[in-house]
């Protein structure tokens, strides 16, 4: 087994926030997201982001629609060391991940149909 992103041990993923989109505070409660999520969605974007808050919509939506998916938004101003290790350039981005692999990295705010067919296939199987 890899270490995944941080190495650490992994806090639990129980949290008041299990049924809403979870803000990302740090890099390691990331690398546990990472590590623990069986399927995770997350999403890189800025407050000052107008495309970034017409797909919060999107995600929230998903995000009931998936039970079974975490769903995390990390700020990439509070979080620039990560943003930069991951190659965040551009907001929104989207990251979809499977059992600690990068299944889609998604760029853009008008992506409904396709990150919905996408978040889909993470459950799937």
């Amino acid at each position: 087994m890899s270490k995944g992103l941080t190495g650490a041990k992994p806090l639990s993923l129980a949290s008041e926030e299990s049924e809403d989109m979870r803000n990302v505070k740090t890099i390691r409660e990331f690398g546990m997201l990472w590590d623990e999520s069986e399927a995770l969605v997350s999403d890189f974007s800025a407050a000052w982001c107008g495309p970034c808050k017409k797909l919060e919509p999107v995600l929230k939506s998903l995000e009931e629609a998936n039970p079974g998916v975490v769903f995390a938004k990390v700020d990439v101003d509070e979080l620039t060391a990560l943003s930069r290790s991951l190659r965040i350039q551009y907001v929104p981005t989207v990251f979809l991940v499977k059992r600690r692999r990068l299944v889609y990295r998604i760029v853009g705010h008008e992506i409904r149909e396709y990150l919905s067919a996408h978040v889909k296939e993470l459950v799937a199987e």
